[in-house]
């Protein structure tokens, strides 16, 4: 059994890249990286920000339950008619069936 081979050379470990120019976008990065690696940027939310994001997060609840409320006002109606139909309809055939 031969042995295994091992690098002749160890990989040279080259440390990242400091930029001294100010932030601009994070594509061109990307793209000069390769389209594997992708570098996200993440700020601070103020509490300004916060209090938006809260405020929309409200809108949108109440909108979605708005629109679950004008269903349940169509539907329920549209339901108690098609009870109260077989209802009459189960009454009006005993009452013929009776007639004749």
């Amino acid at each position: 059994m031969s042995e295994p081979e091992y690098p002749r050379s160890e990989p040279e470990i080259l440390p990242p890249e400091r930029k001294s120019r100010p932030f601009r976008s994070g594509w061109d990065d990307a793209r000069r990286a390769g389209p594997e690696s992708f570098r996200i940027y993440v700020g601070r939310i103020s509490p300004f920000q916060m209090t938006l994001y809260g405020v929309l997060a409200v809108l949108v609840i109440a909108a979605i339950l708005f629109v679950f409320a004008s269903i349940l006002a169509v539907v329920i109606p549209a339901l108690a008619l098609l009870v109260a139909g077989g209802f009459i309809a189960a009454y009006l055939r005993r009452w013929l069936r009776w007639r004749s």
